[in-house]
């Protein structure tokens, strides 16, 4: 629901944020009215109607803090095409009652209420589309709940009817966890066996933190049918509160990386799971071991073994401050550059300028085939029935294969994106389509789209990240600076929330809003903090958080695991007295931003110290 042109803020809110930050918020919360909501009409608006084909599972059972894969299709038995994107964009609502705050609901949603959006670019009439997500096993519950959610199109009609999703949560016969302990290093069964087949991988030669794609084959040489499998680490019992060193965030949990609750692998069938582990943050040799479970029962001869050697592991920080800083020199690296997706361009025209000459380069290997002088504009297209980049300027016409790249000649380089639209609400004549250094235009399979994409170096990037005003007071401008280097550095590291889409980020709320050259322009006291901050980040144990923040408290912060159901020992609770009898916007995790402004406003607090009040025992470590 981000369509809209005019909002109506409470005069109690200090105008320190972005419209676009606050607006953020109250759509999290549905603070913005009822008749900025989807009608609850009981029919579908004419041409949106939808039949649930299946729920995948139907019922899942998970312990406490957990995540379950859910997959719901859904055919379009309307008139009008759905759409993954835009102003009626396709997700799914929990219902009875109409947003209400979902026990199921966990970080990849896009609110406690609205979850997933459509796999497929668009689903034509006729077509059936998919949607798929996570649910989480709520923390400190056990027991049996039942959720009902509907699909919606943005801002237009609900569609179809609702769906149930039935989670049992806690000692379930289901749950490895719930496995006893015993002195014997394996439980086996007469009727269970299994032998692992094939591996993907036999031995990795890896950089600290990179994530490995891995997929294995097993064998199910037993007697009894495995209604149910998990891959774990094998020593999932004795570790009980303890993350693998290879955790990876798409697993189930600290030691659990694959579950599948309705495998249904008969005697002699083969069975095979994709999985990511990630290589630890130490040099040296490791070994990643993994063990398949078949209905609770471990199977001996499917322990596999994967001798992981890492390479660029970070040293030892300085076990001393350096005077005059608030920050500690922690192991330097070369300024990131990160990769933005602005926009999703699958079968549409891309045309593009700048104010520089460009280099156009193909492929890996970065093979340069044009150099296009300063203002001549550029269109390139990726064709999805030929699998084929069509580029054109000047009357040049070239086809490939190969994803296509454009970088400017020197640090000043501007593109503006003619085909690309993103109009500010509050000033119709600011269309933020300007950008930054390099541009690419790159399809992925992994979800079958093809992106816009924006490179640039890391500094640059947040100059153009769009969350705060141009007047907010420069302690919090450093804080928020800070925190947003540290959001974007993990994902940097990490690679896994978009893996496979060649990008770390999106431009949008699913990261941090981006709006390119334009909001670094318009705001250059902001630049101003983020240059005085350069190379800060915030690390737990000497590594990147996860740095979570939010728009407003109630008085206090939530504890990460309260609402996501994961112990992070950064992310605990603390008090903001300034915002005591407020309404809470936003998950509650991590720095409230309106609590910052006023320790910055009211109590005189700088960065560093607003830092430390909401991030519990973390150092400010410089990077680059």
């Amino acid at each position: 629901m981000d369509g809209l042109t005019e909002t109506h803020m409470p005069d109690s809110i200090p105008l320190h944020l972005s419209i676009s930050f606050i607006k953020r918020a109250l759509l999290a919360l549905g603070l913005l009215g009822a008749s900025l909501l989807i009608a609850p009409s009981v029919h579908a608006r004419a041409g949106y109607d939808g039949l649930v084909v299946s729920v995948s599972p139907q019922s899942v059972s998970v312990a406490s803090g957990e995540a379950q894969t859910v997959r719901v299709q859904v055919q379009n038995t309307g008139t009008e095409t759905w759409y993954q994107k835009g102003d009626a964009f396709v997700s799914a609502y929990s219902v009875n009652p109409n947003y209400h705050t979902s026990p199921y609901r966990g970080p990849s949603w896009l609110s406690d209420h609205q979850l997933g959006q459509l796999i497929e670019t668009s689903v034509a009439p006729g077509q059936t589309g998919t949607l798929e997500f996570f649910v989480y096993g709520p923390p400190a519950f056990t027991g049996t709940l039942v959720e009902s959610f509907r699909l919606a199109a943005e801002d237009a009609s609900w569609i179809g009817s609702s769906f149930d999703l039935t989670m049992r949560v806690g000692n379930t016969q289901t749950s490895v966890e719930a496995t006893p302990v015993t002195n014997s290093p394996m439980v086996s069964s007469s009727r269970y066996g299994g032998v692992l087949v094939a591996s993907s991988v036999n031995d990795v030669r890896a950089k600290a933190g990179q994530m490995i794609p891995l997929k294995l084959a097993f064998s199910n040489t037993g007697t009894q049918t495995w209604k149910q499998v998990t891959l774990q680490t094998p020593d999932v019992h004795v570790a009980t509160g303890s993350t693998s060193d290879f955790y990876h965030l798409s697993w189930i949990s600290d030691q659990v990386a694959y579950r599948d609750v309705q495998a249904n692998v008969a005697p002699g069938q083969t069975f095979v799971a994709d999985v990511f582990f990630q290589a630890p943050r130490t040099n040296g040799q490791h070994t990643a071991v993994f063990q398949l479970v078949a209905d609770s029962v471990e199977l001996s001869d499917t322990v596999v073994n994967i001798p992981v050697f890492v390479t660029d592991g970070s040293p030892a920080l300085l076990d001393q401050p350096i005077v005059n800083q608030v920050y500690r020199v922690g192991e330097m690296i070369e300024q990131p550059r990160v990769r933005v997706g602005i926009d999703q361009v699958t079968g549409e025209e891309v045309i593009f300028s700048a104010n520089t000459a460009v280099r156009v380069l193909e492929s890996d290997a970065r093979i340069e085939r044009y150099l296009i002088p300063a203002q001549q504009a550029m269109r390139v297209t990726y064709n999805v029935n030929t699998g084929n980049y069509v580029f054109e300027s000047a009357g040049e016409v070239y086809e490939t294969a190969e994803y296509l790249r454009f970088e400017g000649v020197d640090h000043n380089t501007i593109f503006t994106v003619s085909s690309f639209s993103d109009v500010r609400s509050w000033n119709t004549s600011l269309n933020d389509n300007t950008f930054r250094d390099t541009l690419e235009v790159r399809f992925n399979t992994v979800k079958d789209r093809t992106w816009l994409i924006s490179e640039l170096p890391m500094e640059d990037y947040l100059y153009a990240v769009d969350e705060t005003s141009n007047t907010a007071p420069d302690e919090y401008h450093k804080a928020l600076a800070t925190t947003a280097r540290t959001y974007a550095l993990y994902a940097w590291e990490h690679k896994s929330k978009y893996a496979g889409e060649f990008i770390d980020l999106r431009s949008d709320t699913y990261d941090q809003v981006y709006h390119g050259y334009g909001a670094e322009i318009r705001r250059p006291n902001w630049v101003e903090q983020v240059k005085a901050t350069e190379g800060q980040t915030i690390q737990y144990d000497g590594e990147t958080i996860i740095a979570a923040y939010f728009s407003r408290s109630d008085g206090r912060t939530r504890s990460w695991v309260d609402v996501w159901g994961r112990n992070v020992p950064y992310a605990i609770g603390v008090s903001v007295s300034c915002e005591v009898g407020q309404t809470l916007w936003g998950h509650g995790v991590g720095m409230s931003a309106l609590g910052a402004v006023c320790l910055a406003e009211e109590e005189g607090y700088t960065y560093s110290q607003i830092l430390h009040h909401f991030y519990t025992d973390v150092d400010l470590i410089k990077r680059w």
